[in-house]
Parts: structure tokens; sequence; C-alpha cells
């Protein structure tokens, strides 16, 4: 059951609050980055995730190129 500051889905459990995820027990390693995608993914279940609005809220403004959320990505799916 998540604790305070945690949301599950699927067997992905994420706690905001420590910056942590899990799937099931083990613990996901992942850059702060990476983290963040994936926490701003999983709390939009069933919801069409732009490229643009993951720039606008994960990278708040800095100029980053495309392939740094390409990077992002493959790390998470690892």
């Amino acid at each position: 059951m998540p604790g305070a500051g945690e949301r599950s889905l699927a067997g992905l459990r994420i706690d905001r609050a420590d910056e942590r995820a899990h799937l099931g027990e083990v613990e996901l390693k992942l850059t702060r980055r990476a983290f963040e995608v994936l926490a701003h993914l999983h709390a939009r279940p069933n919801r069409l995730v732009t490229k643009d609005e993951l720039f606008a809220t994960v990278w708040q403004g800095s100029a980053v190129s495309e392939s740094a959320l390409t990077t992002v990505i493959r790390e998470i799916r690892r």
C-alpha cells in the first residue's frame, strides 16, 4: 500500500517525497530527469503526454535538444 507522497499503478510505485521509484520490490536506479519524466507520465495514466509538455514541466524552460528526452526515455525503458 502506498504511503504518503506515493502513488502506485500497475506495480510501479512512485515516491515523489524521496524521489524513488519501485517496480514491485525492485528500486529503479534513475537519474533525476528520468525520475521526473517517469513521475510525470505515471501521474497521467491513459493520457497522451506530448514532448512539449515534458519539456515545459521537466526541463522548465531550459534549452535542451530532443535527444535529451530520447536519452531519458531510453533510461526509463531499461
